[in-house]
């Protein structure tokens, strides 16, 4: 999958404060908007380094939740689940592609893969 493939990091016009340990509060200034990040979403955004692919980020999930590799559905439900948070994150720009210039082009590709 090429979307499992991209590199993505947090967009640093976001502002952030970590809320409960666990979870994240991101504000984007340019529109007024506050968005708190659940545990799962707060993990994959806070592994958003510019370094780790998509893959990458879920396998560590994964690893961090203790989920077995022999159960295969609950593997592919949480790659569902994430690749959808992740191209969520995408459009609402709290990450930024680190493989292309072009954010609309990444967000046009990932809705594609859909």
């Amino acid at each position: 999958m090429k979307f499992q493939k991209k590199v993505f990091k947090k967009n640093s016009f976001m502002k952030y404060e970590k809320f409960d340990d666990k979870e994240y509060i991101l504000f984007n200034p340019n529109k007024d908007e506050i968005y708190l990040l659940n545990s799962i979403a707060s993990f994959l955004w806070g592994n958003c380094n510019g370094k780790q692919s998509v893959n990458d980020i879920i396998l560590l999930l994964i690893k961090k939740c203790n989920i077995e590799r022999e159960n295969e559905k609950k593997i592919n439900n949480i790659f569902q689940d994430c690749n959808e948070t992740f191209k969520f994150m995408l459009n609402k720009r709290f990450i930024v592609s680190t493989t292309h210039s072009n954010h609309r082009q990444d967000l046009g590709e990932a809705c594609e893969e859909s």
